[in-house]
């Protein structure tokens, strides 16, 4: 009996014994990992003093750069002011020089009233010389179509070509002057170019510096999510430092119940021992790591009101370096503002001097003007009498036009694109046909054209024309002896009929297919048409 119950006393402390073992493992390895903990946040504190060095030399930077950035700023005040009164002194001559110009305007105005009046009064002359000259024209024209020929209207033709030449002169000035005008615009839309230019690329600018306030913003949620990292990291070492303390008490309950067997006692109380001595140990790492926590806080408590300070002096940097720039940008304005008066004042000066100038050239055109007037009035009255001459001319021709209309009506003549056609109300063979127009001044007909064949085909007849190859057989020639180059023979024809002596042209009328036919000469059923061709 006794001794099933010091085996099973045994086996119950080599159990215990185990368990104290593998409790030992365990606070070996929290032990373990509390030294490294350790150590990561001496590397951490490493970490936050460098970064402290860093941020109280950014702080120094900025101090400096703020320093430089008030000087600037003191030197584009002056120099702003400095550049204001040099406007006011630009203000005060272009004013001066604004009511010279504003005179000679005044006075060019004046003389560009008398030269309008002039101008207008030149148009009416030569409205009126153009109404002569166009009347002059048509009788020209109908004079031409009855003679053809008149030395004297060739002299007032070429009058006239001058006229038109100067005048094509005259359009050929204004064109330049609008070409002028067009590169004026041209260069008013290259300013407008550079000004859109100008503005893109301050918006360009401007996004910049929205990107820039946008990294702070970034760099500011990062540092707080880090704070958010660390808090975490202190939460999980509270809650590993409460495990510990429960896992010592319950090693305290569990060694207090053991009493009996020396050696596994011994052992026993050697495990308490060292157990003991991990306790002591833990604790130490723990109080250590508490440090090292409270030293973390102050130096993130530190790091935040560096910073904090960082932030502000970058803040202040902002503020200067808008006040520089908005400084250099009103002395860049300023800059060319003077630029412009000085420009501007350039312009007036050479607008003054083209005023002189034009006005000088105006009292000589005026001059010139009234010159031309005296001519233009002497030409009117000259182009009056050779109008008068030209209606003596132009009724004389009226009257030789109608006699020889009538002449023409009583002999059945008709006029077409420059000859005088007449039919025969008669037929005989072709030879008589062509002597009898011979008689009449005039010869059988010549076709010559398209329009010609249509309008001889036109009067409805089967007509002998004035073609014929009697001299050559197959040799077709016209009347007045030029070979034939262009024909309009009906299919099939000429057909060369040898025993008939088909060696004559007649024409056939519209209604039966407006073609030529060769047929034999002394043929006597044709009427024939007699061309008598107008100088």
């Amino acid at each position: 009996m006794y001794h099933c119950t010091s085996g099973s006393e045994q086996n119950s402390l080599t159990e215990e014994r185990d368990e104290l073992k593998r409790i030992n493992l365990d606070l070996e390895a929290i032990g373990k990992h509390l030294t490294e903990e350790r150590d990561d946040l001496k590397r951490t504190v490493k970490d936050y003093v460098s970064e402290q060095n860093s941020l109280t030399e950014e702080r120094d930077e900025l101090k400096r750069i703020n320093l430089d950035l008030e000087a600037i700023g003191k030197n584009l005040t002056e120099e702003r002011d400095d550049l204001k009164r040099t406007v006011k002194d630009y203000v005060s001559e272009q004013n001066s020089l604004t009511e010279e110009r504003d005179e000679l305007k005044r006075i060019n105005l004046d003389l560009e009233a008398i030269g309008k009046h002039l101008t207008e009064e030149r148009d009416d002359l030569k409205r009126t010389v153009k109404d002569y000259v166009s009347e002059q024209n048509s009788l020209t024209e109908e004079r031409d179509e009855l003679k053809r020929i008149n030395l004297d209207l060739e002299a007032i033709g070429k009058n006239l070509t001058e006229e038109r030449d100067d005048l094509k002169r005259t359009v050929k000035d204004y064109v330049s002057e609008q070409n002028s005008l067009t590169e004026e615009r041209d260069e008013l839309k290259r300013i407008n170019l550079d000004l859109e230019a100008i503005g893109k690329n301050l918006t360009e600018e401007r996004d910049d510096l929205k990107r820039t306030v946008k990294d702070y913003v970034s760099e500011q949620n990062s540092l707080t999510e880090e704070r958010d990292e660390l808090k975490r990291i202190n939460l999980d070492l509270e809650a590993s430092s409460k495990n510990l303390t429960e896992e010592r008490d319950e090693l305290k309950r569990t060694v207090k119940d053991v009493s009996e067997q020396n050696s596994l006692t011994e052992e026993r109380d050697e495990l308490k021992r060292i157990n003991l001595d991990l306790e002591a140990s833990g604790k130490n790492l723990t109080e250590e790591r508490d440090d090292l926590k409270r030293t973390v806080k102050d130096y993130v408590s530190e790091q935040n009101s560096l910073t904090e300070e960082r932030d502000e002096l970058k803040r202040i940097n902002l503020d200067l370096e808008a006040i520089g720039k908005n400084l250099t940008e009103e002395r860049d304005e300023l800059k060319r503002a003077v630029k412009d008066y000085v420009s501007e004042q350039n312009s007036l000066t050479e607008e003054r001097d083209n005023l002189k100038r034009i006005n000088l050239d105006l009292e000589a055109k005026l001059k010139m003007t009234v010159s031309q007037q005296n001519s233009l009035t002497e030409e009117r009255d000259k182009l009056k009498r050779i109008n008068l001459d030209m209606v003596a001319t132009n009724k004389n021709l009226s009257e030789e036009r109608d006699d020889l209309g009538r002449t023409l009506r009583a002999g059945g003549w008709k006029y077409f694109s420059g000859s005088l056609y007449t039919i025969s109300s008669i037929n005989k063979n072709w030879q008589a046909s062509r002597d009898d127009c011979l008689q009449k001044g005039a010869d059988l007909v010549i076709v010559n054209s398209q329009e010609e064949q249509k309008y001889i085909t036109s009067f409805g007849e089967r007509v002998w024309i004035g073609l014929t190859d009697r001299a050559t057989e197959g040799r077709w020639k016209w009347v007045d002896g030029t070979p034939l180059t262009t024909s309009y023979w009906y299919r099939g024809e000429p057909n060369g009929n040898s025993k008939l002596d088909e060696d004559c042209a007649q024409i056939f009328p519209a209604n039966v297919g407006e073609g030529w036919l060769d047929y034999h000469c002394s043929y006597t059923t044709n009427r024939w048409i007699c061309e008598k061709r107008l100088p």
